[in-house]
């Protein structure tokens, strides 16, 4: 279960970063050796099209991780997974990208916010028109939280 958590945490931080899923990309898995995922390193490296760094190997992107005693991950510093994305996307392009999105994740929640704000429109409407806007309304919330994080990640490279 970890190492699907793992591969599935990675393929997503590459997709956030605009990167093609059949690009191979340079990477050091820090402090993996600590956890039981250790040798499984080839694997993780095959899923998610990650290879062994070279010489001139710059950090310009990394994801952190750590396994929970019930062996699901979740984001600390005591593993992390550390990109080199030099010569892979174009940061202004995937900064203008993110910061349209952004744009419109927010205007999604302030439109929800006053559809659902409206006490008329919450008595009239049917509940599963409600629950649809009230749903739209965290998603787009979670969205403005990754690509907040993502444009974050962006800034530090």
């Amino acid at each position: 279960r970890a190492l699907q958590e793992l591969v599935s945490e990675i393929r997503r931080f590459r997709n956030d970063q605009g990167l093609q899923p059949a690009k191979r990309i340079p990477a050091r898995l820090v402090g993996l050796e600590a956890s039981p995922l250790s040798a499984r390193e080839a694997e993780i490296r095959s899923l998610t099209r990650l290879t062994v760094p070279e010489e001139g190997f710059t950090v310009s992107a990394s994801l952190e991780f750590a396994t929970s005693a019930t062996g699901s991950l979740t984001l600390t510093a005591s593993a992390k997974v550390e990109l080199d994305l030099s010569g892979t996307i174009d940061l202004v392009a995937e900064k203008t990208r993110l910061a349209k999105d952004l744009d419109a994740a927010a205007h999604e929640i302030e439109e929800a916010t006053i559809r659902l704000a409206n006490a008329e429109f919450r008595v009239k409407a049917p509940e599963a028109v409600v629950k649809k806007i009230t749903d739209r309304l965290v998603e787009a919330e979670r969205e403005v939280t990754r690509i907040n994080a993502a444009l974050e990640r962006l800034t530090q490279s």
